[in-house]
Parts: structure tokens; sequence; C-alpha cells
């Protein structure tokens, strides 16, 4: 056998195989595509590797009194061996396996070590100019540590950091940003014993960016555990070769796949951007996993997510862990959160919003992972495993001591009914909530329950009851170690014979409204506004919207911090009473439609559903995405669309049609010039006059016929951006928003384009652009704007404390619009003049349904508010 020209062929493989990866972004299946290069060379030519290697050899003891530690792990990420005694090891590694090798232990149990000034723990050592046929000694000090023996504990979980220029003209925007982010994390009153940080500090893999994310971690109060993200992988040696890509994460960071062991568990952290196809990551997890005590609980760090679509090459590691007791996954890269309790069965998967850039309307923020111990509060909406002793709170950056009293608002009016709700939302980033009370008119002291992440709500039975005329109300918040805040406020109470009743007018009955998705309605609902009922549903609402069919209201909800509320709710929306409520298996951010007695709605994992609008019954559900380990790995997010007997769904870069009486695949519409794909990017589809309209990933518009399935026209934004929302119609036009404040309006028939207008701030939210009345109403940055119809000139430009991801609904002469400021907005659809608005105090992302006399809109929250319209 010529030996090296086999090398030759196997490294022309290899970069083959890597430019494959580069080009589509994707991280491609080992099986399908080849071995890594190394594993190829290690086993065509063991001879000549026994002869290649080099020896390290040393002990590893406590830092203290120098004594041996038996039974530590060690490895180079490939080798793995244990160390005998007296705490003494031997291990052969491959000098050219990596740049620069590094060896590391398996953290018991109880012990630490110190860390760098980065704040990096040292369970590892770099060892540099290591040579073939070397001996070299290297020793290891790790730190009894009391305070981590016993099963209870917690940590800080973040991910996605993106320490990088993008469009700023320095790095030291994004350092600040992250700075204060991590000032937030050490006034923590949490007594976490570390941060684990799961990836993407970087944004290209560069050098500088690296030294940026250290500055700012020598800052830290905790030690910071890593991991690489995709964002962190560059070709730094040019060679394409995996060490090449991984070289700086190791140089600044450290190795790309270890372990260490916590509590009661054990963590395994994985590379799983393009380090699933090195063979040697599943042998050395294969080997650590052995070697862990049998029925040891296991806790599996990744940074892409194993049930996310194009998530290839994870099903060897999948079916291995499922011979071992995973009760937590934990995950990031797509910067919006997810719990799924269906890919290890007993454990779920949970996916975290990031430190940069949310992309499904969540705040930035991060989890508090308890181990040993159940989350505080109300078991309803805290996540737990199966036992009681996990749970994954997730918590929202930035937030000061915020306290809003929902109900009775300060200056609002409230009916005399006997008793009346009572709603507080109070949070902190910082503090643990431990207690909300309240009085009236300074008589007595009366406890609230919680009720979600953010809202405290009162017993009915111990509130007191109130007279007509003005009363003054009191909120105390009590937190961890003795931190309180507080805020009063007056209201007025009336007969009830003196407001209007909540009444139901023309149907909202879908997303924005109707079939159009114009979001305008001929019902004319006039502020001021009162609020007549909250629903609550104990888990949280982002882009989910109410449709309003027949006095109810159908929306989706999502649970952060666990399974149970991830569903669909059908509410009456005269007197906010829940009718039904059917959980789903995955949060449900799309807004249900209602068409001739059914609810047809997608949860985000692949599930289109019908649902029986009176009582909540299945009538059918069509799964996508179901791969041959079980895992479902398929995106829809957006909400449907249903027209003469057949349903549209968004489903990545392809439009799946299904009958809607049956929920029977149909055919799949797909372009035809070129298939990119970003299932965070799906915007509704639309169908007019034969048409189908369809946005893709958000790169271009396209028109399929329905009759046909043929493509007829494609569209791509005239301002360079992408469309993160579907069009909407009016008068043969099709009305686009795009990410750069842009709107762009288009011939329906042709795709031809009409105009434009710019508003150059930035939104990638989900709003719609809502047209009626002439006017062309949509979000852009923390903007609401007007254009004429016709000609595209700006009429007015109303501007909030917060993003605006809601899209704005048209009545009669008023505009309703909620924002990330936590206020929900009448503006006057003429002049762009404020004329009425509700603190809700948190993000209003929900887009809202106008019918009769009423306005109704959800809110992150988790609760549905209706409002109406005052006499």
């Amino acid at each position: 056998m010529d030996f090296q020209k086999m090398l030759n062929d196997l490294k022309t493989k290899e970069m083959d195989r890597r430019n494959f990866i580069q080009a589509t972004g994707k991280t491609a299946v080992a099986a399908t595509i080849g071995l890594s290069l190394s594993s190829l060379i290690t086993n065509a030519g063991t001879a000549q590797a026994a002869e290649s290697h080099a020896s390290i050899t040393g002990r590893v003891l406590e830092d203290k009194n120098g004594k041996g530690i038996p039974g530590v792990i060690v490895s180079d990420g490939k080798t793995v061996t244990k160390t005998d005694k007296n705490g003494e090891y031997s291990i052969k590694v491959d000098p050219e396996r990596r740049t620069t090798t590094i060896i590391f232990v398996t953290l018991p149990e109880g012990y630490t070590v110190s860390v760098n000034t980065a704040k990096t723990p040292q369970f590892f050592a770099r060892l540099e100019g290591l040579q073939a046929g070397e001996t070299r000694k290297q020793d290891i000090k790790l730190i009894r540590d009391n305070k981590l023996q016993g099963k209870k504990g917690k940590f800080v979980y973040i991910n996605d950091i993106h320490v990088s220029k993008y469009w700023n003209p320095s790095i030291d925007v994004e350092k600040e940003r992250f700075l204060e982010q991590i000032k937030q994390l050490n006034d923590l009153t949490y007594d976490a014993d570390f941060i684990f940080c799961n990836g993407d500090y970087s944004d290209q893999g560069t050098v500088e960016e690296f030294k940026a994310y250290m500055d700012v971690t020598t800052l830290s109060s905790l030690m910071i555990w890593p991991s690489v993200g995709n964002h962190d992988v560059r070709d730094s040696l040019g060679d394409q070769s995996y060490k090449s890509y991984i070289d700086n994460y190791r140089k600044f960071i450290g190795p790309e796949w270890y372990s260490f062991d916590y509590r009661d568990y054990h963590i395994v952290v994985l590379e799983n951007w393009i380090g699933q196809n090195e063979v040697e990551q599943l042998e050395w997890l294969k080997k650590d996993l052995a070697m862990m005590p049998e029925n040891k609980k296991v806790i599996v760090m990744t940074h892409v997510p194993l049930n996310a679509p194009g998530g290839y090459g994870m099903g060897a590691y999948i079916e291995l862990l499922r011979h071992y007791q995973v009760k937590l996954v934990l995950t990031g890269h797509y910067h919006s959160n997810d719990v799924d309790p269906n890919v290890f069965k007993g454990g779920v998967h949970v996916q975290t919003a990031p430190f940069w850039a949310p992309q499904d309307g969540s705040p930035e923020g991060f989890r508090i992972v308890r181990v040993g111990e159940n989350g505080r509060g109300n078991d309803d909406f805290q996540g737990q495993i199966e036992d009681g002793g996990l749970s994954y709170e997730f918590l929202a950056l930035g937030v000061d001591k915020r306290l809003e009293i929902v109900h009775p608002a300060p200056d609002q009016i409230v009916t005399a009914q006997d008793p009346f709700d009572i709603q507080v939302n109070a949070y902190d980033t910082n503090n643990e909530i431990t207690k909300v009370r309240y009085q009236m008119d300074g008589k007595g002291w009366h406890s609230l329950k919680q009720v979600s992440s953010w809202t405290w709500a009162g017993d009915k039975e111990e509130q007191p009851r109130l007279t007509e005329g003005k009363h003054r109300i009191e909120v105390v918040v009590e937190a961890e170690k003795g931190e309180s805040w507080k805020k009063s406020g007056t209201f007025l109470v009336v007969d009830q014979s003196k407001l209007n009743n909540p009444r139901v007018g023309t149907d909202w009955t879908c997303l924005h409204g109707n079939s159009q998705r114009s979001g305008y309605t001929k019902d004319s609902v006039t502020a001021p506004l009162r609020l007549a009922w909250t629903y609550k549903s104990k888990g949280s609402i982002l882009a989910s919207s109410p449709a309003l069919i027949g006095g109810i209201a159908y929306i989706g909800i999502r649970d952060d911090n666990g399974t149970k509320n991830h569903g669909v709710v059908a509410i009456d929306v005269k007197t906010g009473k829940e009718e039904w409520r059917r959980n789903t298996a995955a949060p449900v951010e799309a807004t249900p439609a209602v068409v001739e007695g059914v609810v047809y709605f997608s949860d985000i994992r692949g599930t289109v559903h019908a649902f029986d609008a009176k009582t909540g019954k299945t009538i059918w559900e069509n799964r996508t995405g179901v791969e041959s380990d079980g895992v479902q790995r398929a995106w829809t997010t957006a909400s449907s669309a249903v027209d003469k007997g057949l349903l549209y769904q968004s489903l990545g870069y392809s439009l799946l049609v299904l009958d809607a009486k049956t929920g029977r695949e149909i055919k799949k519409l797909r372009s035809t010039i070129d298939g990119h794909g970003g299932g965070d990017r799906q915007g509704a589809p639309l169908v007019s006059d034969g048409i189908v309209y369809f946005t893709g990933d958000g790169r271009y518009v396209i028109a399929f016929s329905t009759a046909t399935g043929q493509e007829l026209w494609k569209y791509y934004p005239k301002v360079p951006s992408r469309f993160r929302t579907g069009p909407s119609a009016a008068d043969g036009r099709i009305y686009l928003r795009g990410e750069a404040g842009q709107v762009e309006v288009i011939d329906a028939k042709t795709g031809t384009p009409l105009w434009q207008y710019q508003k150059p701030f930035y939104n990638d939210g989900r709003g719609y652009i809502a047209i009626g009345d002439g006017s062309v109403i949509y979000p852009a940055g923390n903007y609401v704007v007007s254009v004429d119809k016709n000609t595209g000139q700006e009429q007015w430009s109303f501007q909030t404390d917060g993003g605006i991801e809601a899209s704005p609904a048209i009545s009669g002469n008023t505009v309703y619009v909620g924002s990330k400021d936590g206020n929900f907005y009448a503006i006057d659809r003429k002049t762009g003049k404020k004329v009425w608005q509700y603190t809700i105090g948190t993000w209003v992302n929900s887009s809202p349904a106008v019918s009769g006399n009423m306005v109704v809109v959800g809110a992150y929250d988790g609760n549905v508010y209706g409002f109406v319209e005052m006499k």
C-alpha cells in the first residue's frame, strides 16, 4: 500500500467535507460525509502512530497538602485514563492532533480549581511545544471545596454573548454591553456556584474578539465554565482541518469537549457545530460515560440544540446518551427559549434566549439552574423534572425592581363588583422575590399569590369590599437579602350600570384580523378603555395573538420554565373565563386561525393541529420532521393560512399544503431558484385571488399558484435586509415590512415594485403592516409609522420607549399597538398623537384583536387582557 498516497487522498476528502460544511452552514452527518481525518490516519497506521506519540505523566493532587487524588479521569479529548491510588497518571498523546496539546481532568464532586484572569477554571493544562517521542511531566492541582458537597446547589447558565464590532465602529460598544450584563450577574442574590457559558463568545472566532470577551470576564465574581459555539469556530491556520477551526478557541478558552462532576450530576460538554463529525469526540464520550458510577444523573451541554432542523450528525450521541440518565440538556444557538420533554425520556431539552439579539421576541436573559431542589414559587410555572430535583428558571436581564399595579391601576376606573381582581406585576433580575402584599385605604395587609414569573394576584375571598368613590392601593414587594420596594396609586370605583359591558362584533379570525392580514376592522373602538378582565395563563405569551370569533378568544401559550403551560386556550371575552385549554408538546408562537368551527394552529416544533372550536378536542394533527431517532426536527413558528379547504403552513423554506378536513399532506411548495432556509425568520403565508404568497426565510417573497403549485414570481427586497414577517394585502397590492425599517409595495399579480418607504430604524421583530382608510401603518424600531397608501409619503411617526414587535391594529380613528416598554397604546390614526395608554409592565409583543367594543391582547407576563370602550 502507498501509505502517503492514502493520506493525501484522505486529506482531499477531509477538505471537501470542510468546504461543504462552510458553504452550507450545516453540521454535516459524519456517517454520510466521512470520518475525521485524524481518526482515519490513526486507524490506518497504528505502528507509525505509536512512534508519533508523546508521553505525559504526573499527578492530580490537592493544592493545599499535595496529596494525590485517586480515581480522577484524565484525558486529552481522545485517550482517557484514571489516576492510581497515589493520584498518578500516564497518558500517551499525539502532538500533531492539535496545534497545542491540552490535557484535562474530569473535576470530581466536591472539588474546584483555580481560575485564570478571565475566570476560566483551570481544570486543564496546555503543553506548549510538545514533540513526538517526548516525555513530559504535568501535575494538575485541585482544591477541596466543602461548599460543593451535598446534593443541593445552583448555577447561572448563559449563552450567545457575541462580543464583536457588528455595525459599530469599535468592538468596545459590545464589550460595554457585555460588561453591564456581567455586572448584573455579579449582583445576583441567588448564591450560585458558578456560571456556565454555552458558546458564541465571538462572531468570527478572531483573536480580537476572544481578547475582548476575556477583558470583560476578568470582572466576573464567579468562575465561568466554557463551551464552543458556532461563531467561535474559525479556520485560523487556513488548511480547513478541524484543528485549524478550533485553534483560537483552544488558545484562549480551553478544550473543546470535556466533563466534570457537580453535586449529584455528571456534566458533559460537547462541541456540536462541526465537532460531532470528529469520531474521537464520540469515542471519548463513550469512555467518559463508561467510567461513571452506575445510575449517575447526567446534564449535557451542547451549543446547537439536538432537536434543531439541520442539526445533523448527533444521532450517535443521542443513541449513546439514551443509555444513561440524562436529566437536562442545555443549549443555545437559536437565540430563543424552548423546553422539549421528548428528546430524552425522563429529562428535558432546554434552549435559552441569548445575551445578544433574541430572535423570538424574548428578552435577553439567562437561567438559574437548581439541582437537588425545586424551583421557587408555584409548581405550575416552574421548570421541574419528574423527581422534583431540577429546575431551570429563565430570568430577563436588565429589569430593576419593576413593580406595576395592573389592576386596579392608578387613575383608572373599575367596577364595584364584589369582589374584583387584584393583579400586580413584580420583577427584578437580581433579586428573588419572596413576597408581595397590598393594602386598601391604609387598612390591613393582604398577601398576593404568585401565578407566573411576573404576576401576583389576590385571593378574592380575602379582598376587602369597596364602595363607590376614590380609593388608594399600596403594594410592597419583598425580596432576598432584605430588599424591598413599593408603589401606590388611587383609582375610582363606579357602579357597573354606569359603564359599558363587553360586546362582540365583527370576527377577528386569524393573525392580523382577516385573510388579507390587513389589521383593519370596520368596528370602531374609541379610547380611553378600561380593563374589564385578565386571564392568567401561568405561562408566557410572545408573538401569539388572539383570534376572536363568536365571543371566544383563542391564543397560544408557551412555557419558558417547563412544559406544563405549552398550548392553546379559549376564553370567553365577556367574562375572561376559560372555556377550555389544551396542552401541546411544544410552545405555541403562532396565532390560531378559526375557520368554520375549527381552530388551526402550529406549535413551534413541526406539528400542525386542528381542534374543535367549541370543545378543544383534537380533530387531527400533522407531525412533520420526526426522524428515525424519534426526535422531531422542524420549525413551524408562523401562523397558518386556510383557504378553500386547504391549509398553508410555513416549514423552513418550504410551504406545506394540507387538507384542512383531514390534515393529510397534499404537497410542499418550494422555490426552484435557491434553497436558502432559516426557520427563525418564518412569516405567515397569505392566500389571495388564487395566489399564495410566502416569505420563505425572509430573503424574498415568492408567489405560487394555488391551483398548480407553479412558481409565478419572486421578489427580493430593494432595501438590503430581510422580510421578517409575511405579507399583507389590499387593493391588488402586496405590502412587505423589512428589518431595515422599510415598507415595500408590489403588484400582487406580477411582483412589480410600486413604491417603498424607509424609516431607518432596524427592526427584526414580527410586526405586520396594517392597511386601512388610506393609511399604511407599521412598526420600525421604537416607532409606529404611518405612510400614505398611494404615495408612500410619511404621515406621522409615534415613538415609544421600547422596540415594537407587535402588529398595529386599525379601528376607526384609532391605532392600537403594544411595545416592549411595557405599555399598550391607543394612537390617533390621523395625527399620530397618543390618545391613551395602559401600563402592563412586561413586553407586549402580542398583537391586539378588535371586535365590537373590545380590544383583547396578550403580554409576556402570560396574561390576556380584555379592554372595553368607556361610555
